[in-house]
């Protein structure tokens, strides 16, 4: 004949570890502080730790609205205890429908497998508590959404939008009905930031497969039309001064102020490059 099953419903009033690594416990025993530690029990592959209650300075006795219930039973002479539910963890977690189940710990983060088969992970900026803000992430059966006090980003059959609370938005999306010769397009890419810097050996223009268009560097385009800068100073100086002997070249009157013309081009040319470009 096996051995009686005492089962009773308490609430637990501390936990601890003991030298072997096992999780401990004690439970509100009647008329005293608290039963002797017996072994806590989990579900295979769920390990969990609940928080100590709140204590009536009165009475000495354990607040129930405030504290972790358990499962106490023994078995002839053993003890165990199965923690159940925490009311301040429930108060915390979303209302769930019928069928779906809810993974959490006790400061109110959580993991959510809802009704229409979406995984919903959730926790705040200080940890799950109510004074934080949200930081949460959705694998649904249509998209993959993760958002933030610093952004949000979302990917689906569309596109994938990442945007930042600082301004940098990244697209990257489907096309379709565009009018030819763009409807052989259907893909596109949209970045917009105060600046957008390229970091790398070689940067290219053009389609795949076909013959494509190099991006110059900024800094030595620069260099370049500094270089013809300072030729056509030179070609400009020689024309006002004339030959040696000290005659003017016929014409100088006329093409020095086009040399000139040319050179305030370049050097606003220099300005617009140096100031609003910067590839590499």
């Amino acid at each position: 004949m096996g051995r009686q099953l005492d089962l009773d419903i308490v609430n637990i009033v501390a936990t601890n570890i003991d030298d072997d690594g096992f999780l401990e416990g004690q439970y509100d025993a009647d008329g005293d502080e608290g039963s002797p530690s017996y072994p806590h029990r989990h579900p295979h592959g769920l390990f969990s730790r609940p928080l100590d209650p709140v204590v009536d300075d009165g009475t000495g006795q354990v607040d129930p609205s405030q504290a972790c219930s358990a499962f106490a039973f023994h078995q002839g002479g053993e003890g165990h205890i199965i923690a159940l539910d925490d009311p301040r963890t429930v108060a915390k977690l979303p209302a769930i429908l019928p069928g779906e189940t809810c993974l959490h710990n006790d400061f109110g983060c959580f993991q959510r497998l809802t009704a229409d088969g979406s995984l919903v992970q959730s926790t705040t900026t200080t940890g799950g508590g109510n004074d934080g803000q949200g930081v949460a992430q959705w694998v649904t059966p249509t998209m993959h959404q993760r958002t933030a006090p610093w952004g949000r980003e979302t990917f689906d059959q569309m596109s994938f939008r990442w945007a930042h609370a600082g301004g940098a938005k990244l697209t990257l999306g489907f096309i379709s009905g565009m009018p030819a010769p763009m409807d052989s397009g259907r893909s596109y890419v949209r970045a917009q930031a105060d600046m957008v810097e390229l970091n790398a050996s070689a940067i290219t223009i053009g389609p795949t497969g076909s013959v494509s268009q190099p991006v110059a560097y900024a800094q030595p385009l620069v260099d370049i039309l500094s270089a013809i800068g300072i030729a056509l100073s030179a070609i400009s100086t020689a024309l006002a001064t004339g030959a040696p002997s000290g005659g003017g070249i016929p014409g100088a009157a006329v093409v020095a102020p086009l040399v000139v013309n040319c050179e305030e081009l370049i050097s606003g040319a220099l300005i617009t490059i140096s100031t609003q470009t910067a590839i590499g």
